[in-house]
């Protein structure tokens, strides 16, 4: 596994308004001569003239604590489960998750990926696009 598969990929990045995930712990790095870009962590990077800082790069956990507190009753935020389909395993991540008697009661916006980061920051872009983030 790679540090790019611990993160969006940098298009969806590239999505997150200005000033979103600034302190996230790495940053999508775009060289200025070849194009290419990689994962970086944001601490160790160093503003140079051969490249440049893409977007921030949230890892799961850094996009699951931005979600808003809790919009049900028992204190749950979201719901993080595996689906399984014939084609591939994929994550499901919804927001406003919450279990009555082992079922999960779905109140927000759901996402599914192979990267679970991917599906929480669709999650996130949603909530965004509907003003329910600050």
């Amino acid at each position: 596994m790679t540090t790019e598969n611990l993160v969006p990929r940098l298009e969806m990045c590239k999505e997150i308004p200005e000033g979103c995930f600034a302190d996230s712990a790495l940053v999508w790095l775009v060289s200025k001569t070849s194009g290419k870009s990689f994962v970086f962590p944001r601490k160790f990077h160093i503003s140079s003239e051969k490249s440049v800082i893409g977007a921030p790069a949230p890892t799961l956990a850094e996009i699951m604590e931005a979600l808003p507190r809790s919009i049900c009753a028992d204190g749950q935020k979201y719901y993080l489960g595996q689906l399984s389909d014939t084609e591939t395993c994929r994550w499901k991540i919804c927001y406003g998750a919450s279990s009555f008697y082992g079922l999960a009661i779905l109140r927000g916006p759901c996402a599914a990926d192979k990267n679970p980061a991917i599906a929480a920051l669709r999650v996130w872009l949603s909530l965004n696009d509907e003003g329910g983030l600050k």
